[in-house]
Protein backbone atom coordinates (compact mmCIF):
# COMPACT_ATOMS: atom_id res chain seq x y z
CA UNK A 1 0.00 0.00 0.00
CA UNK A 2 2.86 2.54 0.50
CA UNK A 3 4.12 2.10 -2.90
CA UNK A 4 0.74 2.86 -4.20
CA UNK A 5 0.03 5.64 -2.51
CA UNK A 6 4.41 7.19 -2.63
CA UNK A 7 3.37 6.82 -6.52
CA UNK A 8 0.16 9.13 -6.57
CA UNK A 9 1.45 11.47 -4.56
CA UNK A 10 4.53 11.61 -7.03
CA UNK A 11 2.19 11.85 -9.94
CA UNK A 12 0.08 14.48 -7.90
CA UNK A 13 3.47 16.40 -7.05
CA UNK A 14 4.19 16.76 -11.00
CA UNK A 15 1.15 17.20 -12.23
CA UNK A 16 0.32 20.15 -9.70
CA UNK A 17 3.92 21.06 -8.75
CA UNK A 18 3.89 25.02 -7.74
CA UNK A 19 0.00 25.07 -8.59
CA UNK A 20 0.57 24.48 -12.39
CA UNK A 21 -2.38 21.99 -13.99
CA UNK A 22 -1.11 18.74 -16.38
CA UNK A 23 -2.03 21.55 -19.46
CA UNK A 24 0.31 24.05 -18.95
CA UNK A 25 3.11 22.26 -20.70
CA UNK A 26 0.70 22.96 -23.73
CA UNK A 27 0.45 26.11 -22.99
CA UNK A 28 3.95 27.24 -22.79
CA UNK A 29 4.55 25.52 -25.94
CA UNK A 30 1.86 27.04 -27.82
CA UNK A 31 2.74 30.14 -25.81
CA UNK A 32 7.35 29.85 -26.97
CA UNK A 33 5.97 29.12 -30.19
CA UNK A 34 3.98 32.36 -31.11
CA UNK A 35 6.21 34.66 -30.09
CA UNK A 36 9.18 34.84 -32.43
CA UNK A 37 9.37 38.27 -32.87
CA UNK A 38 12.51 40.41 -31.50
CA UNK A 39 11.96 43.36 -29.21
CA UNK A 40 11.87 46.69 -31.15
CA UNK A 41 13.24 50.09 -29.50
CA UNK A 42 12.21 53.64 -30.28
CA UNK A 43 15.10 56.83 -31.30
CA UNK A 44 15.12 57.51 -27.43
CA UNK A 45 15.65 53.68 -26.85
CA UNK A 46 12.65 53.21 -24.92
CA UNK A 47 10.87 49.51 -25.91
CA UNK A 48 7.96 49.48 -28.04
CA UNK A 49 5.38 47.02 -29.35
CA UNK A 50 3.18 47.54 -32.72
CA UNK A 51 1.04 44.79 -31.79
CA UNK A 52 0.40 46.47 -28.45
CA UNK A 53 -0.44 49.84 -29.69
CA UNK A 54 -2.85 48.12 -32.54
CA UNK A 55 -4.89 46.14 -29.71
CA UNK A 56 -5.04 49.43 -27.23
CA UNK A 57 -6.51 51.61 -30.25
CA UNK A 58 -9.12 48.67 -31.12
CA UNK A 59 -10.10 48.72 -27.06
CA UNK A 60 -10.54 52.27 -27.23
CA UNK A 61 -12.06 52.41 -30.33
CA UNK A 62 -14.38 49.83 -28.90
CA UNK A 63 -15.20 51.61 -25.66
CA UNK A 64 -16.01 54.66 -27.40
CA UNK A 65 -18.28 52.58 -29.38
CA UNK A 66 -20.24 50.88 -26.83
CA UNK A 67 -20.57 54.55 -25.19
CA UNK A 68 -21.75 56.13 -28.11
CA UNK A 69 -24.38 53.30 -28.49
CA UNK A 70 -25.25 53.89 -24.40
CA UNK A 71 -25.40 57.39 -24.62
CA UNK A 72 -22.62 58.31 -22.18
CA UNK A 73 -21.03 60.50 -25.28
CA UNK A 74 -22.45 61.75 -28.55
CA UNK A 75 -20.49 61.79 -31.79
CA UNK A 76 -18.80 64.90 -32.47
CA UNK A 77 -20.97 65.62 -35.59
CA UNK A 78 -24.06 64.99 -34.00
CA UNK A 79 -22.91 67.42 -31.30
CA UNK A 80 -21.79 69.94 -33.36
CA UNK A 81 -25.38 69.97 -35.17
CA UNK A 82 -26.69 69.99 -32.09
CA UNK A 83 -24.84 73.10 -31.20
CA UNK A 84 -25.78 74.77 -34.53
CA UNK A 85 -29.62 73.96 -34.22
CA UNK A 86 -29.45 75.23 -30.43
CA UNK A 87 -27.63 78.77 -31.91
CA UNK A 88 -30.23 79.23 -34.25
CA UNK A 89 -33.09 78.90 -31.98
CA UNK A 90 -31.49 81.28 -29.10
CA UNK A 91 -30.80 83.54 -32.31
CA UNK A 92 -34.68 83.32 -33.40
CA UNK A 93 -35.99 83.37 -29.93
CA UNK A 94 -33.95 86.69 -29.56
CA UNK A 95 -35.12 88.37 -32.63
CA UNK A 96 -38.73 87.33 -31.86
CA UNK A 97 -38.30 89.21 -28.38
CA UNK A 98 -36.88 92.06 -29.73
CA UNK A 99 -39.87 92.60 -32.21
CA UNK A 100 -42.23 91.90 -29.40
CA UNK A 101 -40.38 94.60 -27.51
CA UNK A 102 -40.47 97.34 -30.76
CA UNK A 103 -44.42 96.33 -30.64
CA UNK A 104 -44.80 97.03 -26.68
CA UNK A 105 -43.12 100.16 -27.33
CA UNK A 106 -44.97 101.69 -29.91
CA UNK A 107 -48.17 100.34 -27.97
CA UNK A 108 -47.02 102.62 -25.09
CA UNK A 109 -46.14 105.31 -26.29
CA UNK A 110 -49.37 105.76 -28.76
CA UNK A 111 -51.26 104.98 -25.48
CA UNK A 112 -49.68 107.80 -23.48
CA UNK A 113 -50.26 110.32 -26.42
CA UNK A 114 -54.07 108.53 -27.00
CA UNK A 115 -54.51 109.12 -22.89
CA UNK A 116 -52.52 112.47 -23.41
CA UNK A 117 -55.20 113.75 -26.33
CA UNK A 118 -57.99 112.28 -24.36
CA UNK A 119 -57.34 113.65 -21.41
CA UNK A 120 -57.08 117.49 -23.13
CA UNK A 121 -60.43 117.27 -24.20
CA UNK A 122 -61.80 116.17 -21.07
CA UNK A 123 -60.27 119.28 -19.12
CA UNK A 124 -61.13 121.48 -22.51
CA UNK A 125 -64.59 120.70 -21.72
Amino acid sequence: MRSTSSSSREHLSDSHNQGRGHYEDEIIETAAEGSSSTQQYNDRGHPRNPETKRREREHVRAANEVMQVTGVVEDSLAARQKIVQSMNDKNQETFTGLRFMEIGRGVLVGGVWGVMGLRRRVLVW
